[in-house]
């Protein structure tokens, strides 16, 4: 079970209203984008701030890094991300992003290209054309170390090894999705990947573990001032399916009773669908028939007011279900054609496959059924799960194969049968195998890489705070520490020190003499206190802390301005010297008050003769 996007329902509305529309959401400065998108009001040059903060977010980037041409790039994919219940139209925007993100050699579009055309074919059921381009789009965020692409990559091949029954393969996966999401501070996708992971143990039938992780999710988006309305009422859904799973239906039907409200108040029109669905099933569990076909019908009407057609597939065949139930075999029948119409219409390989054999079980439960018909179907419907690579569907309609022999009595039919389920039954367990060693050595790798990556970044940061003449800290390194020291209410001295009269010594001398001048007192200063206490502030004016009583820091300050005073240079006539000006932070200093005082105590050491030291 995928994750409904509620960008889905703000479509939904657009459809419906055409036009200026708002809803009191946490995504509401979307809609009135994507509906004027759809109506063709606005084009995707034409972004407005609100709607930069939304692609912002969605593809975690700085609007204003990228030029003009990069910026359509994403543009148009994020309008392709907005159309993802009508792919053949996604797709074609894609392309139209392909096509310009390769004229302008944009990688990192490109890689983005390719996780949303893995996205859209994985819905339409071509797992390997989505795996391969989902594999192309992280080798491309690896070499561009775009975290956000890996993460949301990861998330879509979880999707796809759950479609083929692989589960240990897709738990990995999600759990790929949900470290890289944590690291990022993404807590929604931290919630929905959770709630992935529970949708695996709920197809591996363990219903227990399942909600333990669902309501885990729930709870992380749900705390804190942020509420991530859509993806936790996604989770409470999860919550009510695995309560009747449990055999606990009834409060099943309360808790989604209670989502459907939720949806309903946040507008997540496209999600109603979806727990309506779930809301029948539970309602058919405890014998209320005719409520469950009121919620499969209005879930119908919104994925018909939706114009998502494989949504109404999998409605129809629930339905059909229904009405084989109920016992009126000819709506049955008329509803898995109906299904099965759709399914080809869409060429959506699994829903083909499904639909065959929904269709097969209803005429299996005709008096006098159409021995041929069926069996011609059960083959069409193996070959097509065939294709699709998942071993759980064919099992499913194997299943039902040799259900069918079974009840005809053919049992040379039903031996072959049950002999090519159990070598199919074999073959997944040797998978599962080799999944698990595949997992291992995945993980291994993805470890290594990270390690790699954390290790790039860490240096990066290092960098990014060092003065590269001296290796000192620079300013941003400098206010990052004394920020923090006022932040954790350190005792500590501050003290300024400038090089007296350097631009006579640059004048003199030469800039690279004044060069050697700043490298040797940041090398004085260093020495004889700790380099995780100087950083060079900008030209000759440095900053020292330390973290003493204020006599033994007056002390070694002077010790330090005399160290540098008696260094003997090559140039006989080069003495510089420094000017200090101290100031010992009070409880209530914030850091602009200290700094202003250390400031002007240099001021008046300058302004005194300079080569001395001031504190008061």
């Amino acid at each position: 079970m995928l994750h409904p996007s509620t960008k889905k329902s703000y479509l939904a509305i657009a459809r419906t209203v055409g036009g200026e529309i708002y809803c009191n959401v946490r995504f509401s400065q979307l809609t009135k984008f994507l509906s004027c998108i759809l109506s063709g009001m606005i084009s995707v040059s034409r972004f407005n701030q609100p709607n930069i903060k939304a692609l912002e977010t969605c593809y975690q980037i700085t609007w204003d890094d990228y030029n003009k041409d990069q910026q359509e790039v994403y543009a148009i994919l994020f309008e392709a991300r907005q159309h993802d219940d009508s792919p053949e139209h996604a797709l074609e925007l894609c392309q139209q992003a392909y096509g310009k993100a390769q004229a302008i050699n944009f990688q990192i579009g490109i890689g983005w290209y390719q996780r949303e055309i893995g996205s859209m074919l994985e819905e339409l059921g071509n797992l390997e054309q989505a795996e391969t381009h989902l594999h192309q789009g992280i080798k491309l965020f690896q070499a561009h170390n775009i975290q956000a692409g890996l993460a949301s990559s990861h998330n879509v091949l979880g999707h796809i090894e759950a479609t083929r029954g692989n589960y240990v393969a897709s738990n990995l996966y999600y759990t790929i999705y949900i470290t890289l999401s944590e690291q990022l501070g993404r807590v929604e996708s931290h919630g929905i990947g959770l709630g992935n992971l529970a949708n695996n143990y709920v197809q591996l039938g363990d219903y227990w573990q399942a909600l333990e992780l669902q309501f885990f999710a729930h709870r992380i988006l749900t705390q804190g001032d942020q509420a991530y309305l859509d993806a936790a009422t996604w989770v409470e859904v999860g919550i009510g399916h695995s309560y009747q799973l449990i055999g606990k239906p009834h409060k099943a039907i309360s808790v989604l009773q209670a989502a459907l409200k939720i949806q309903f108040e946040i507008g997540a029109f496209s999600d109603l669908a979806h727990t309506k669905c779930h809301l029948a099933s539970a309602l058919e569990v405890v014998g209320e028939l005719e409520a469950a076909q009121v919620q499969l019908h209005e879930a119908l009407q919104l994925a018909e007011s939706m114009k998502a057609d494989l949504t109404r597939a999998k409605i129809i065949w629930q339905l059909a279900q229904l009405e084989l139930k109920i016992g009126d075999l000819a709506q049955a029948l008329a509803l898995s054609n109906q299904a099965l119409t759709i399914s080809q219409a869409k060429n959506a390989a699994r829903f083909i496959a499904k639909s065959q054999a929904n269709l097969a079980s209803v005429l299996m439960q005709q008096p006098t059924n159409n021995k041929l018909a069926i069996t011609e179907l059960l083959e069409q419907s193996l070959a097509w799960a065939c294709q699709t690579k998942s071993a759980d569907l064919q099992q499913q309609i194997l299943e039902l194969r040799l259900q069918f022999y079974q009840r005809l009595a053919a049992w040379q039919n039903a031996l072959e049968a049950s002999l090519e389920l159990r070598k199919l039954e074999a073959d997944k367990l040797q998978k599962t195998f080799e999944q698990v060693e595949q997992a291992i050595s995945l993980r291994q790798n993805l470890l290594n890489q990270n390690k790699s990556l954390t290790q790039q970044t860490k240096q990066l940061e290092y960098l990014s705070e060092r003065d590269p003449l001296t290796g000192a800290y620079n300013r941003r390194g400098f206010e990052r520490i004394i920020k923090h020291f006022i932040a954790e209410q350190k005792s500590f001295c501050l003290c300024l020190i400038d090089v007296d009269h350097l631009k006579k010594v640059n004048d003199q001398f030469g800039h690279l003499i004044g060069d050697q001048v700043i490298v040797r007192l940041a090398q004085v200063l260093t020495a004889a206190t700790s380099p995780a206490h100087v950083a060079r502030l900008g030209g000759d004016e440095f900053a020292l802390w330390l973290e003493m009583p204020v006599q033994q820091a007056l002390s070694t300050a002077e010790a330090l301005r005399l160290q540098f005073a008696e260094i003997q240079w090559q140039e006989s006539t080069l003495q510089p010297t420094v000017s200090l000006g101290m100031a010992q932070r009070q409880p209530n200093d914030s850091r602009e008050s200290l700094l202003r005082q250390a400031d002007t105590h240099l001021y008046r050491a300058k302004n005194s003769g300079r080569n001395k030291l001031i504190l008061e």
